[in-house]
């Protein structure tokens, strides 16, 4: 196996052969040239929100989640449909999980995700149908494909043993924004601000009493 570019069927199998589940479930027969197809899983989500502020934490009622048995996605709008399998990615290598070409063709898009090196779990996938028709969807449907790229080494920083890895484990969990740390801290001077114009308020009302 030669640890330099992207993974071949061959050496997608051999890694699993040697017990690194890097696809669970695996199934041999979705096994393509140089990457692996993925399946809808029966877990989906809607966000039900006029208006957002980018980096604003999502209450748990603007998320609408459901079990995928089949549902019909209309013309123009977006679903977000969690994986079948769950992905684990090695140290050395870091995934990209794109749509299958006859996904395309249909002209339904599906945004593609980059995977971190340590990352395992079962992202969302963020589908959206510009078909011109109603599109059924349902679970099991192979959707996707898994490209893997070895890397040049381990990088210092694993995903999954960072602090901030607010997906590892997840289960299609909706954006989590909020928790990025330039965002925190953005939120926090606000509020520090905020406290301090109440503190004063306070103070002066208290005096003039």
């Amino acid at each position: 196996m030669i640890k330099d570019g992207a993974l071949i069927d061959k050496d997608i199998k051999a890694l699993m052969m040697e017990g690194v589940k890097i696809v669970d479930p695996f199934e041999e027969s979705f096994l393509q040239p140089a990457s692996i197809d993925l399946q809808l899983g029966n877990t989906l989500y809607t966000y039900s929100m006029e208006d957002y502020v980018l980096g604003e934490e999502i209450d748990d009622c603007k998320v609408e989640q459901n079990t995928l048995k089949e549902y019909t996605l209309l013309n123009g709008k977006v679903v977000y449909v969690g994986l079948h399998e769950k992905i684990t990615i090695p140290e050395n290598i870091l995934g990209l999980i794109v749509p299958r070409s006859s996904i395309t063709r249909l002209g339904i898009s599906i945004t593609p995700i980059y995977v971190n090196p340590g990352y395992r779990g079962q992202p969302p996938l963020t589908i959206v149908n510009n078909s011109g028709s109603n599109i059924i969807l349902r679970p099991g449907t192979r959707a996707v494909q898994l490209l893997l790229f070895f890397l040049s080494g381990i990088p210092e920083r694993i995903y999954g043993s960072a602090a901030d890895a607010k997906y590892l484990d997840e289960k299609a969990d909706y954006s989590k924004l909020h928790m990025d740390e330039e965002i925190k801290r953005a939120i926090n001077e606000v509020l520090e601000q905020e406290t301090s114009d109440l503190f004063k308020k306070v103070k002066e009302k208290i005096l003039h009493e």
